[in-house]
């Protein structure tokens, strides 16, 4: 049994039933091996769960630089984009680390306020600062860029927060609303 396997069930768990409806023999169960395995190979739950953050928080990182890096189309096509594949990787990331870190925010113990603030704060400022730079890189003034990555980033929470309580079907609806609305401010702004 490797410790990858334990870990990739601890996200899954985390997911689903925060930190506090996640314990040992929860993952040991969904691993499909005896507790005293896990032991072998962690120290505790809190290690699993540090673990659990790094390896989450690292995945959805990478996935928005690698986005923003190769992607070549119309801005309002590739902030869209974008949006639609978080969605898309939300419902069907069958690594869960997309899952993790959305909901962790709100299913994490008390503990661990400071310890999941710093990794949320780097995920956010690393998505907001990739738009900006998409932004400049396309020939939007700095100033604009950021004021227009923080309105999209702010969507985009608001966004993601529907899909994990309302389902897709609400998502949908607000994102056709919130997207037009978005976009025509976009291009009045940029005129």
């Amino acid at each position: 049994m490797s410790s990858n396997k334990i870990i990739e069930k601890a996200i899954y768990s985390f997911s689903m039933n925060g930190y506090d409806g996640t314990s040992i023999s929860n993952i040991a169960e969904l691993v499909g091996i005896k507790k005293s395995t896990i032991y072998s190979h962690f120290k505790s739950k809190d290690e699993i769960f540090e673990i659990a953050t790094e390896i989450s928080f690292k995945t959805e990182n990478d996935f928005a630089v690698d986005y923003f890096s190769k992607k070549k189309d119309p801005i309002l096509e590739v902030l869209e984009g974008f949006l639609v594949s978080l969605k898309d990787r939300f419902i069907e990331d069958e690594s869960f680390t997309i899952n993790f870190v959305y909901k962790i925010g709100y299913r994490f113990g008390e503990k661990y306020y400071d310890f999941i603030k710093k990794y949320c704060d780097n995920y956010y400022f690393t998505v907001e600062n990739l738009i900006i730079k998409y932004l400049i890189r396309e020939g939007i003034q700095k100033d604009l860029a950021k004021e227009l990555a923080m309105t999209y980033t702010a969507l985009l929470d608001g966004l993601m927060v529907s899909l994990m309580y309302c389902g897709e079907d609400r998502y949908e609806e607000r994102k056709e609303q919130v997207w037009k609305f978005f976009s025509e401010s976009f291009l009045k702004s940029c005129k």
